[in-house]
């Protein structure tokens, strides 16, 4: 009961919540197209997020979205953008049907790797809309992290 509570809570607040400058578009601010460089030592080289790269809230690291095989796929990253165990173990997606009226909603939850949370359907093109995300875990006491990015891969 709790849990669908929970559920119900997240999808009112990713329904009535606006867009606020310090998490819509902050993928896109640098000129890098959203690639965003951590200082290298000499002979280090840069290592790379593919996808859409979203920045966490409170330094926790990064957030790779891609769409592989017409499926979504969230990759967690720490601050070294190196892959990490995901700290979440379900992830709500919701955008608006660019081909009709309502929306589209899918929970990721962890597969075969411990770092990506994938869908379970795959995504009906085209694929340009924006793409609200909300990340639960099963644990009631952690609090839900929320983005809202402008889907193009």
């Amino acid at each position: 009961m709790a849990h669908e509570i929970r559920l119900l809570l997240c999808f009112l607040v990713m329904t009535s919540w606006g867009l606020s400058a310090d998490n819509y578009g902050s993928y896109r601010s640098s000129p890098s197209g959203g690639k965003k460089d951590v200082a290298k030592k000499p002979g280090e080289k840069t290592l790379t997020i593919p996808g859409i790269v979203i920045a966490r809230k409170a330094d926790q690291g990064f957030l790779g979205l891609e769409l592989v095989d017409f499926k979504y796929k969230l990759t967690f990253y720490d601050s070294e953008k190196k892959a990490t165990p995901a700290d979440y173990s379900r992830a709500l997606f919701r955008w608006s049907k660019i081909n009709g009226s309502g929306s589209e909603r899918y929970m990721l939850s962890t597969g075969s790797e411990s770092s990506v949370l994938t869908s379970p359907r795959n995504v009906k093109p085209p694929h340009n809309f924006r793409l609200f995300i909300v990340l639960l875990d099963d644990d009631p006491e952690t609090e839900a992290e929320t983005y809202v990015v402008m889907f193009r891969p």
